[in-house]
């Protein structure tokens, strides 16, 4: 955004985004041909995230550094339940693709959003966020599938 006739300067910007999630569930398979296999089947997950973000901030002709967490309102601790249903086709032995459908239902518990100014913190604060609910067909698995039986 550099701008000499306006004073304005280069400032920088840094996101981060992390997610880790563990899902577990079950498949019950269909007799189906030696290629092809439908299945329904249910999946949870539970997993924890964080965003972090450290960006300058110009104030006449200088600038500063505001660092926050949890910046984009989705930080916390994710927990989901759902159903699937899908089919692999087996393009070799024991390798498939496979496309599955899903729909499943969760709940998020955001936690608290932390502003901190580095150059005077008694500009600091935090925000306190609270918890969500979501219906998706994306909550508990990816739509299309590479996979190895073993």
């Amino acid at each position: 955004q550099e701008n000499d006739d306006f004073d304005e300067l280069e400032l920088k910007e840094k996101n981060s985004y992390m997610f880790i999630s563990f899902m577990a569930g079950k498949e019950n398979h269909f007799e189906g041909t030696d290629r092809f296999s439908p299945y329904v089947g249910y999946q949870g997950t539970v997993g924890f995230s964080r965003t972090t973000s450290n960006m300058e901030i110009q104030d006449g002709n200088s600038t500063y550094l505001l660092k926050s967490t949890n910046e984009f309102g989705d930080d916390g601790i994710h927990v989901g339940i759902g159903v699937l249903a899908g089919f692999d086709y087996y393009i070799a032995e024991d390798l498939f693709l496979g496309v599955e459908i899903a729909y499943g239902v969760g709940y998020t518990k955001e936690s608290k959003t932390t502003f901190e100014n580095e150059d005077d913190h008694d500009d600091d604060y935090e925000l306190v966020n609270g918890s969500a609910y979501g219906i998706s067909p994306s909550l508990t698995t990816a739509n299309l599938r590479l996979g190895w039986l073993f």
